[in-house]
């Protein structure tokens, strides 16, 4: 009876345990590289729009003759360029894929107007706004 079973083909449990156990430690290498890279792309994406609002910025004093004077957050200043017509497309926030929001809780923007230096500055924050990583400015 137990002669039947022994010339059956197949995988034995062992050896089973042993591929799922290589595929899960390569997907354990494998997912956190990946979120790491996905982050990095959309902060050199965040970045990119903002450039895009430097121009429009520049576009909106050319036209008026000076910067937005409030400090506004990346979704009021978005609006006030569109308004003007100075923005020719609404830019996405690459975390989130939307909109801006004030609320947003990675990629916000803040735009500071400087009256004595007649300037401004553009701080661009990244994954879940814990630091700058990078400033525009016209100065």
């Amino acid at each position: 009876m137990f002669r039947q079973f022994r010339n059956k083909k197949g995988f034995t449990l062992v050896e089973l345990l042993l591929v799922l156990s290589i595929i899960g430690l390569l997907g354990s290498i494998v997912v956190p590289s990946y979120s790491k890279i996905r982050m990095q792309s959309n902060e050199k994406a965040l970045i990119q729009v903002g450039y895009t609002l430097q121009v429009a910025l520049e576009s909106y004093a050319l036209r008026f003759g000076e910067y937005p004077t409030d400090a506004l957050f990346a979704s009021e200043l978005i609006g006030v360029l569109d308004d003007s017509g100075d923005l020719s497309q609404t830019p996405v926030n690459p975390f989130t894929s939307k909109s801006f929001e004030v609320t947003d809780m990675s990629g916000q923007m803040e735009y500071v107007f400087d009256d004595a230096e007649n300037g401004y500055s553009l701080s661009i924050y990244g994954y879940q706004n814990f630091a700058i990583i990078h400033v525009l400015s016209n100065n």
